[in-house]
């Protein structure tokens, strides 16, 4: 499956340099340079913001999470603020931890489609509405629903191969994610996942030889939003149980400390959120790192950080460090992904039109 990057904030190419001395080219968008050193300041191409994202959420429905889907659906608020402040262009969907069952040798040796389509509700309380977008006409009202996934489902949890299963492996959701969003998946369990083949429960058992490796489900992923490493469109997070203190508040004797969802989020660059923790404030920090990530910058040449100039509509946007204003937040540069974030107040909403003046490390193009 390719997944083309180009004309949004994941592939930007166009670059133009101060023209003073001799330049090359002509146009507006033709890129120039000058011989002299000093008129070496690149200007890249103004962008306006065009911040998608495709958001699955990975609901535990066995018999111990009644409590964690309420706290999940009473504080979805201090989540989806920010994406309605932005007017972010947003899509959101529900699967569950057992949607894996969907599969052979399930239901006789086929496919269940219905299991492994989105989910509207459960137990008779339906939204009709599988997937919410701005649109939708009551966000708040259809998520509760959607999410309310109850306490019926399978035992055998397995979250990472639900996640599979419900993106890359049945015609009516293998589309979800579009060319140009960046893919945000959220885990609620208080389980660990034991995904394996086959019908038999290896829950409990790190050591049993048919588990699939966290690896496996990072290159599916991988796979699926075509990117990976620094500059991969997609994270992994999770609320789910931390630490000793948590399972002995929660624990009905058979939830556990996670070991492989933790390495999952870890490697992939989400949040770990501690179960008994204040669900507002974990979701709200997911959130604000969803919205950096959608917005990231990423700058076309290696720059001289002391050098950089950020811009969006025409305000100069402070360095997160030095920011002595009113506003909170400003803006910071990943290395890793040569790419500017932008944090706090200084979120960028959606058609924002951001620039990036710089001096490179090297002039060799």
């Amino acid at each position: 499956m390719y997944r083309s990057l180009k004309g949004t904030m994941w592939g930007l190419a166009a670059i133009s340099m101060s023209t003073v001395g001799l330049s090359i080219g002509c146009g507006e968008h033709t890129p120039s340079f000058s011989i002299l050193p000093a008129a070496q300041t690149f200007v890249q191409d103004a962008e306006p913001v065009n911040a998608k994202v495709d958001i699955l959420w990975v609901i535990d429905n066995s018999g111990s999470m009644a409590t964690s889907q309420a706290n999940l659906v009473n504080n979805f608020q201090s989540f989806i603020q920010g994406f309605m402040d932005r007017n972010y262009d947003f899509q959101m969907a529900v699967t569950t931890t057992d949607a894996y069952r969907a599969k052979p040798p399930y239901n006789g040796g086929t496919w269940n489609y219905s299991r492994s389509d989105f989910r509207d509700g459960a137990n008779g309380n339906f939204s009709g509405v599988r997937i919410i977008t701005p649109e939708t006409e009551d966000i708040m009202g259809t998520f509760m629903i959607n999410a309310n996934q109850g306490i019926w489902g399978h035992g055998d949890e397995r979250a990472f191969e639900s996640i599979v299963t419900t993106l890359g492996l049945t015609p009516a959701t293998e589309d979800y994610l579009r060319d140009d969003a960046f893919l945000a998946i959220i885990i609620l369990s208080d389980e660990d996942d034991f995904s394996h083949d086959g019908t038999n429960w290896a829950r409990d058992d790190y050591n049993y030889p048919g588990l699939h490796s966290v690896e496996q489900y990072i290159d599916f992923l991988d796979d699926y939003t075509q990117s990976s490493g620094a500059s991969r469109r997609y994270n992994v997070s999770a609320i789910h149980i931390l630490d000793q203190e948590c399972l002995n508040e929660v624990s009905y004797g058979v939830q556990k400390i996670a070991q492989r969802v933790p390495q999952l989020v870890e490697a992939t660059g989400g949040i770990n959120g501690n179960l008994c923790g204040d669900f507002g404030v974990i979701l709200d920090a997911m959130s604000q790192l969803i919205l950096q990530l959608t917005t990231q910058f990423y700058l076309d040449r290696e720059p001289i950080v002391s050098s950089i100039r950020v811009i969006v509509n025409g305000e100069v946007v402070p360095h997160v460090d030095d920011n002595e204003g009113p506003k909170s937040g400003g803006w910071s540069y990943n290395s890793a992904s040569n790419s500017i974030l932008f944090h706090g107040d200084y979120l960028p909403p959606q058609g924002a039109v951001i620039s990036v003046n710089y001096d490179p490390t090297s002039m060799i193009f």
